[in-house]
């Protein structure tokens, strides 16, 4: 039941950010990200640089640990 509550206290707090997303293109991102799409396919649909890419991401990143989420490392 712990685990259970925890988990949703986490998606309470995404969807709350997500909420807060005022750029299109970082909502779209976040989006697509929630749809299993990778980097690549993200920044081809989106029409997206490298460089502009890691910034949101970035931003973002930095957005959801201060909203209370741990994220995962990517390797």
């Amino acid at each position: 039941m712990d685990r259970k509550q925890n988990n949703s206290r986490r998606c309470e707090i995404v969807r709350q950010f997500l909420a807060g997303i005022s750029d299109d293109t970082e909502r779209q991102i976040c989006r697509f990200y929630q749809l299993g799409f990778d980097d690549v396919e993200v920044m081809r649909r989106l029409k997206l640089r490298w460089g502009r890419m890691e910034a949101i991401k970035r931003q973002l990143a930095i957005g959801l640990r201060q909203a209370g989420i741990e994220l995962a490392e990517v390797r």
